[in-house]
């Protein structure tokens, strides 16, 4: 648990709350959070394997306006690819247009992670694409966003990263909700090298 745990906060510091930025800034966090990756998250044998993270070209048009709307849920268990119990809630719906497609996607809350000082306003984001198994994991990618004010909230797919999952089979991983199946090609953030 404290590995996992210690891992999530690793992205957390590197992927959360951190949306605004400049390119190079950008480029320059990469490089910081791949070497505490091998690190902090692979094991001796997995770092001798990896070959590094993959990230698309930063598209400043995959910054998006959504519109915010918020639906608190009961508390439930969220699936997880090996045998885990992590409590969320349901805190929302993001709703936005990729060039003439409107998407919908649902934003959780971690009931465990929000007890924690500094990670109070912490929301998770978990998505699929068209990419998913094409250039990307197949298991969808993640975003941790910042609760926000008012009901235009900003979300930055540059900022997408892949489950420890798809890096190492000894983590276990929220499954992405049904509901949270995009019908676009979100080219942002992690891919994978074949691409």
């Amino acid at each position: 648990m404290k590995l996992i745990f210690s891992a999530l906060f690793l992205f957390i510091s590197f992927f959360g709350f951190n949306q605004s930025y400049n390119s190079d800034s950008l480029k320059s966090e990469r490089n910081k959070h791949q070497s505490e990756f091998v690190n902090e998250v692979l094991n001796k044998e997995e770092a001798l394997h990896f070959q590094g993270i993959c990230y698309f070209e930063i598209d400043t048009t995959l910054i998006i306006n959504a519109t915010f709307k918020k639906e608190k849920g009961k508390k439930f268990v969220m699936p997880m690819t090996k045998e885990r119990v992590v409590y969320y809630r349901k805190y929302g719906t993001l709703t936005f247009k990729i060039n003439d497609t409107i998407c919908s996607l649902t934003v959780y809350q971690n009931l465990d992670l929000i007890k924690r000082k500094d990670f109070e306003n912490y929301l998770f984001l978990p998505f699929k694409d068209l990419t998913s198994d094409v250039t990307t994991y197949g298991g969808g990618r993640y975003l941790d966003i910042e609760i926000q004010k008012g009901s235009q909230w900003k979300i930055d797919f540059n900022l997408a990263y892949h489950p420890y999952c798809a890096y190492s089979e000894r983590y276990s991983c929220p499954i992405v909700p049904k509901e949270n199946k995009l019908a676009v090609q979100i080219n942002a953030g992690e891919c994978y090298f074949g691409h």
